[in-house]
């Protein structure tokens, strides 16, 4: 009723659960179940009053469906059933959240590639920022204080999933929150690698203090879905965290710091579109 005529609809939803501990057959048989019923509806829907939406499933660390690997492995092991497999993927599409890939070490490109040969369509971008701890960059005196920055976003309100790299060539090791990783750290400086926390920070900001965002992942992104799918047209600045961000990141007005983000996307996806 609210989608404006030749407009589509998208709605993103959860990665089925939380991944620990793992689903069984029958439960992802009764899930994959659930979301062809919903397919269905949406078929219906669209028949009746001519209004495309699609249910996007948000892959998300930590949970069933954490990587792109995982999404296709749904779809081809429990979703798609022979008859209404055209049906099932024009109405289940996945919502691509650029902070939950970067903390998962999942490249932009990576993404997209992968969904594309599998032939699973991206309905939505929600375009956030995760924070990064680039341990490798930082000198071995200063690697306390970083740690001490990071801190500063271990807070109670929302889950922090974090996963730390040692090395480019080390296996990820998986941390449910943050301060479970924080509690970790015996020797702040023999720290090294990367740390990536699932933590919505502003998407304009690139560094501050001795952290860094993974803002550049926006920039790449907007530029594979400009080229590679130039029909998708929603994307959502989802910084939802303003309220617990350590206090020299907020705003006094919430709607300023609002305001700045869609700004800052604006301009960029003028730029990115327009080269």
């Amino acid at each position: 009723s609210l989608l404006p005529a030749g407009m589509e609809g998208s709605i993103s939803t959860l990665p089925l659960q939380w991944g620990t501990p793992a689903p069984d057959a029958h439960q992802l048989a009764a899930t994959a179940a659930n979301v062809r019923a919903v397919a269905d509806h949406l078929a219906r829907l669209e028949q009746e009053s001519g209004r495309l939406i699609y249910l996007c499933l948000e892959p998300e660390p930590g949970c069933v469906i954490e990587r792109v690997e995982d999404v296709v492995r749904f779809f081809e092991d429990h979703l798609l059933t022979p008859g209404d497999e055209a049906m099932i993927r024009r109405h289940i599409r996945v919502c691509h959240d650029i902070c939950h890939a970067a903390v998962m070490f999942e490249g932009q490109a990576e993404v997209f590639n992968e969904l594309q040969a599998a032939g699973i369509h991206i309905g939505k971008v929600q375009v956030s920022s995760a924070v990064i701890v680039p341990f490798d960059e930082i000198a071995p005196e200063q690697r306390a204080d970083a740690l001490s920055q990071l801190r500063s976003f271990a807070e109670d309100r929302y889950l922090h999933q974090t996963v730390v790299r040692s090395s480019p060539s080390a296996d990820s090791v998986f941390f449910e929150d943050l301060p479970k990783a924080l509690a970790t750290v015996q020797n702040p400086h023999e720290l090294t690698g990367q740390w990536r926390v699932h933590f919505h920070v502003p998407v304009y900001l690139e560094q501050f203090g001795l952290l860094q965002t993974s803002r550049k992942q926006i920039l790449e992104c907007l530029a594979i879905a400009t080229r590679e799918m130039p029909e998708l047209s929603h994307f959502e600045v989802e910084t939802y965290a303003w309220s617990v961000l350590p206090e020299e990141l907020q705003h006094a007005r919430l709607s300023d710091g609002i305001a700045k983000e869609l700004k800052w996307f604006k301009d960029v996806s003028a730029k990115v579109i327009g080269s």
